[in-house]
């Protein structure tokens, strides 16, 4: 397992940490999740615009 650290201004860290607390994860869990769901979003739309630039104009599946 990997240990990434980043610098956090005192504010921007509070801000992560009340949204965190407001749904009841901790901070580490809600930045992991944040990111991987970030990564996700990223991969899907990719897949999106290869389907569609592949389709040469073709109606294209959602599949």
């Amino acid at each position: 397992m990997k240990t990434v650290s980043i610098k956090w201004s005192q504010f921007e860290y509070k801000s992560i940490e009340n949204f965190a607390a407001s749904r009841t994860i901790s901070v580490d869990d809600f930045m992991k999740q944040t990111i991987l769901d970030r990564v996700e979003d990223e991969t899907d739309y990719l897949d999106a615009v290869k389907g569609i630039t592949s389709s040469a104009g073709e109606s294209v599946s959602r599949n």
